[in-house]
């Protein structure tokens, strides 16, 4: 149960960050491996896409000392209900 609440608490936090401007931040602001922070959503759903057979569901968040640079839930809150994971999906 610990572990939940700290789950939620990090989610809140998530999302309750301040976000500024991301076309402003992340023109020329790159990984560094190279991919342009404009670039880092689509990365993640490619990357996703090529491994969700093996995927239930999962909640990834990048973020610099400006802000989350993106957010994203991928998978299923409930496989049986087909119901999408999004922002209140509980991680146990």
């Amino acid at each position: 149960m610990k572990s939940c609440r700290y789950l939620i608490f990090i989610q809140f936090v998530l999302k309750s960050a301040v976000t500024v401007n991301a076309e402003e931040i992340h023109q020329e602001q790159q990984t560094p491996s190279g991919i342009s922070y404009c670039d880092i959503s689509s990365e993640l759903d490619r990357y996703i896409e090529k491994y969700e057979d093996g995927l239930a569901s999962c909640e990834v968040a990048v973020f610099s000392k400006d802000g989350i640079i993106t957010s994203n839930c991928y998978g299923w809150k409930d496989i049986a209900g087909n119901i999408p994971a999004d922002e209140n999906t509980v991680y146990e």
